[in-house]
Order: structure tokens, then sequence, then C-alpha cells
């Protein structure tokens, strides 16, 4: 049986750790650098397409101009989008990481890293088997984040 939170492949946990524990740099870096991949917003951008081509369909425009309005359209719909907690996935050295939002607050799950520690904290029912990283001295194996990640406030 598959647990959650877990790596299926090496049994160790994935590793969760609050934005605020980690260095601001990295932080943004995590959610807006190159790796990044924005979910929340591709998801948004083919409802949006999926809709204009159905109008498109419905209003029937002509074929020659198909292309150029169903891109406009889609181009009116993501410039009214915004996502207050997105979903965000990436890799960054070495280090394979989704974004997630727990009452509010921007945390990240590890999935898979060179790093890894010994005695993460033992998780909430919220996320269950997840080796908290801000919560030391659990006892719990989970995937780590390097240490100069983290914040010099914590």
């Amino acid at each position: 049986m598959k647990q959650p939170n877990i790596d299926p492949t090496t049994g160790i946990a994935y590793g969760y750790i609050s934005a605020a524990a980690l260095d601001a740099d990295v932080v943004h870096q995590l959610l807006y650098g190159f790796q990044a991949r924005d979910l929340s917003c591709a998801e948004a951008e083919a409802r949006a397409m999926e809709e204009a081509e159905t109008r498109a369909s419905e209003i029937g425009v002509a074929p020659v101009d198909y292309d150029w309005w169903v891109e406009r359209e889609v181009e009116h719909a993501m410039g009214d989008y915004s996502c207050d907690e997105p979903t965000i996935e990436g890799v960054l050295d070495g280090l394979t990481y989704s974004a997630s939002w727990l009452g509010g607050a921007l945390h990240f799950f590890i999935l898979a890293s060179p790093h890894v520690t010994d005695d993460a904290g033992r998780a909430s029912p919220c996320v269950p088997n997840a080796g908290i990283l801000d919560a030391m001295g659990g006892g719990v194996r989970a995937y780590d984040v390097p240490s100069d990640w983290r914040s010099a406030d914590t």
C-alpha cells in the first residue's frame, strides 16, 4: 500500500518546510526562477483556450480569423488572471520541490533531494508521514534542503 508523502522508490519521507524558514532569495528563486513551472497558470490558460475555442465555434468565427480570434480571447482572459495560492513545481540544484499552501501560508514539499536528514520533525495530520524540516528533533528520515537555503533568522 502506498503511503502519502513518502517516496515509493526510496521509502524516504518528503520534507515539508515553511517558506519563512528559508532565505528570502531562495524562496524567490523557487517561485519565480527559470526552473519554476506555474501549474496553476498553465491550467488557467488551457481552460481559457478551451472556452475560446468553444465560443469561436458557437459564434461561427471564420476559419481565416480563427487562430487570431482564439489567441486574442486567451490573451484577454489571461490578462485578468491571478492566483493567490499557485501550484509551483520545479527542480533546483538537484532538489525537486512543489509549493504547498497550508492555512494561507506558503510551504514547500521537498520531493527528492541529494540532502537527507534523519531527524526531521513528525508531521501533523495535515501532511501525514512527511518530515517537518523546520521542527527538527523527531527522528524522521526525510529529504532536506541545503543548509545555506535556510534563513539566518530561524
